[in-house]
């Protein structure tokens, strides 16, 4: 969250590393029996480039999260395949010319599987 304003106090940059988004994931993995936790957690991409691309390709159905911040954007997800074969999958990045690159990078890694 940014604090823009004239008095605002100073806050340390958040900074999520590829780490934590993998222990996300895993918990995540771990809870996918649970009915709530696939209903929380599906449809990872709306609001991205990559909405309706992704899920069900291959015979994959994807859970997790992206985010769009400030200058950066972040996508973590478990794929889960065909005889229950899960991948965690985790793209950062900062510094970028626009949003689509993240979900360039994203869809690279994911034809590289």
């Amino acid at each position: 969250m940014a604090l823009l304003w004239e008095g605002a106090p100073e806050v340390e940059p958040n900074t999520t590393t590829a780490g934590d988004c993998l222990e996300l994931l895993r918990i995540l993995g771990a809870g996918l029996g649970d009915s709530d936790v696939r209903r929380m957690m599906a449809a990872p991409f709306v609001g991205t480039g990559l909405e309706g691309s992704i899920q069900g390709e291959g015979g994959f159905t994807v859970y997790g999260f992206c985010t769009v911040e400030m200058g950066g954007s972040s996508r973590a997800v478990v794929a889960v395949g065909p005889a229950n074969r899960a991948y965690a999958i985790v793209v950062l990045a900062d510094e970028l010319c626009c949003d689509e690159k993240a979900d360039l990078a994203f869809s690279m890694t994911w034809e590289a599987l």
